[in-house]
Formats: C-alpha cells, structure tokens, sequence
C-alpha cells in the first residue's frame, strides 16, 4: 500500500506531527483515537476471518484442489499478516503517532509493503487464471495445475519483499519519534509511482481485461449450436470463480482507490505545505482517514467467499460439523462411479454363476423352456441408482 504505516513518507509532514511530550488520554487527538478503535474493530476481526479462510481451505482437499482457492489461500494469508499489523499501528495512533523504536518504524513499514504487494499481484494471478480457464480450457487444464500455482505464489512473495527491501535502509526515526523515508525526492517520487502501479494500477486493469475477455469468450460460446456447446455445469462454475474473483478485485479498489489517488495528488502539492500548514493538516487527516478504509480490504475477503461461493460453505459446514471428522464429503459424481462399479461386479458374478453352475444350489432355477436363464421370479438385479450397494434380492 505505501512505505510506513503512517503519512510520514516523505519529511514535510513532520512539521504537522506533534514532538514527543508525555502521552496521555486527554492529549491524544479525537481523531487518532477513533481511527485507533476502528483499526482494532478492523484487525480483530480479519485476523479472526482470515484464519477461518485459510483453515477451511487447507483442511478442504476439495478446495486444496481449486487453483481459485489455493491463490484465495495466499491472498488470506497476506491480509492476515495486514489485519495483524494494523493494531500496532492503533497502537502507534495512541501515541499520538510516534513510534516506538527503529525497529518498529522498519519492521511495521516493511511487513505492510510487502503484504499489500503480495495482495495486489496474487489479485493479477487470479485475473489471468480466471481467464485461461474460460478462454482456453485446454492449456489451464494441462498447464495450470498446483506445482504452477505454488511456484507463482513464491515469485509473488519474493518480488514483494524485493520491492519492500529498500525500506529497511531508507526509513529512520526521528528523535521526536516519527518515522519517514529518507530518500531524494526524484527517489521518493519514483518509489511511490512504482507502488502506485504495482498495488492499485496493475490489479485494477489485470481484473478489465480479464473481465471483457471472460464476457466476449461466453458470447461465442452462447452462439454456438446446442450440439457443440461445451459442458454447461463445468463452464457454471468456472463462471461463478471468476465471479468471485471479480468481486474480491472491485472491493480491493474500492477500499484503495482514495488512498492511491491522493498519494498521486500529494506528490504535486508538496511545494505547498510548508507555505500552507492548514493544507497540511488537511491532507493529513485525509490519508489517515483513507488509510484505515485501505486497512479494511483484509476484512471483507472471507465475507464475500462465504456469500458467492458454494463449495466454501458447503467446505465450512463440513468441517464444523463433528461427525465429519477423518472423512470427506463425497460429491454425486463419485457416488454415481461407485453405483456403477458396484452394478458391474455384481453383474460379473452373476455371469459367472451361470457359466459355472450355481454353488451348492443356492440360486435356484426353473423348469421353463429356458433352463439356462433364471426367472424373474427368483431374481431381481437392483439398478445403479435405485442403491450404491447393488446386491441380489431372494424372494
């Protein structure tokens, strides 16, 4: 999302910041102390969230076998490690903004870089997945298996902490306790343009594009003959992911898109602030504000799974409920393999029965013109879906 957990990326903001006095409840400013409460309503609740997503798809081997979930995995564990980090910044907030240490200052900076980082590339991956199995079903099923997955997941963490890296030499403390980058300002400016790109640009036409091409791949496919049209159940849920997906992508703008569009607009006011300290403030209390509604895009993810997604509530019920303990659920697909192979061995014994001659008389025949058939009368065979336990009935 940006470089430090507050507006202090660049130093024309600390003469807005308080020095560092004597911290107490009545000093610290109304409007530290309502984002502070938000922010830990905010982090409580996706660290609790998120731990649910994470745990139910990897005790899930349905879900662990979804590409979708295995990245909505990924994108659950960044948002964890971002809830988790914003009640240290509550807490900073408490204390009127001044960090602790510089170690906090570089730690807090780093670990939020990169989670949003890895939040917004794992969003582009999901774009380009929920295309390639629309639009070319053959290559995702041949290419994009879980090896695939696991090794874009890795390359997403190390480019993150690659971009994040130069924090941990650039961000220094102050001795009034504030933190900012340390950098030029062509250095500062370019760093945050790259940010900008990376963890707001790039998701947010990654998600464009995939969508129109999504949209124009089903209107041929809906103006094909019957006869050649496609699995319709397979290609409903590959529609439904890629709605999920959509959904996540749109929130992730809009809880960034204030933020990122005033960073954009700070970088062509900072000759003003020193001349205007009402300004200022005024973009102060506005990033901070925009801050924490960035803050909660790690909250809704595990909502909006819930609520579109099927398979994630049928997963979560599953494992909420105890008798499903040390089994799994079985879906009407291999239900019905099952009845079939059960129909198939009963049907071989039978033959066998007649070629051999019935054992010991256990399976009587009649005295009809046909002795080699046995009548319907002494018989019945019970089709596939009639049970899964196809077995031979005795009048």
């Amino acid at each position: 999302m940006i470089t430090t957990p507050l507006t202090l990326s660049n130093e024309s903001f600390s003469s807005a910041l308080p020095t560092k006095p004597q911290v107490t409840v009545n000093s610290i400013p109304l409007s530290f102390l309502i984002h502070a409460i938000i922010l830990f309503i905010v982090s409580g609740s996706g660290v609790i969230a998120n731990s649910a997503v994470f745990t139910v798809i990897l005790r899930s081997s349905k879900l662990r076998s979804m590409n979708t979930f295995m990245l909505f995995c990924n994108l659950a564990v960044a948002d964890f490690l971002l809830a988790a980090s914003a009640s240290v910044t509550a807490i900073i907030l408490l204390n009127r903004g001044l960090f602790f240490s510089l170690f906090m200052c570089k730690a807090l900076s780093v670990l939020q870089t990169t989670t949003i980082t890895v939040s917004a590339l794992t969003l582009v991956i999901i774009s380009i997945d929920r295309s390639l199995a629309i639009a070319k079903p053959f290559f995702f099923e041949h290419w994009c298996v879980a090896k695939v997955i696991l090794a874009a997941i890795s390359v997403i963490w190390i480019l993150a902490f690659a971009y994040a890296a130069p924090l941990l030499y650039y961000a220094i403390l102050t001795p009034n306790g504030n933190c900012f980058m340390l950098m030029g300002p062509h250095s500062a400016t370019t760093y945050q343009i790259v940010g900008t790109i990376i963890q707001f640009l790039l998701p947010l036409f990654a998600g464009i594009i995939s969508y129109n091409v999504i949209n124009r791949v089903l209107g041929k496919l809906n103006a094909l003959p019957g006869y050649l049209q496609p699995d319709l159940n397979r290609l409903s849920k590959a529609k439904h992911r890629a709605k999920t997906a959509f959904i996540v992508i749109i929130v992730y703008v809009i809880t960034g898109v204030g933020f990122y569009t005033l960073s954009i607009a700070e970088l062509g006011l900072r000759s003003y602030y020193n001349k205007d300290p009402a300004l200022t403030a005024i973009i102060f209390n506005l990033s901070l504000a925009f801050r924490t509604i960035a803050y909660s895009s790690s909250l809704w993810n595990p909502f909006i799974y819930a609520a579109s997604s099927k398979s994630f509530r049928q997963s979560m019920n599953f494992i909420r409920s105890p008798a499903s303990v040390g089994t799994a659920p079985k879906s009407s697909s291999s239900v019905s393999r099952e009845s079939q192979c059960a129909f198939k061995l009963m049907r071989r014994d039978y033959l066998a029965s007649q070629m051999l001659g019935p054992p010991n008389g256990s399976i009587t025949t009649t005295s009809s013109d046909r002795p080699d058939e046995v009548a319907d009368n002494n018989i019945n065979i019970f089709k596939p879906q009639d049970s899964i336990f196809t077995s031979f009935v005795r009048k």
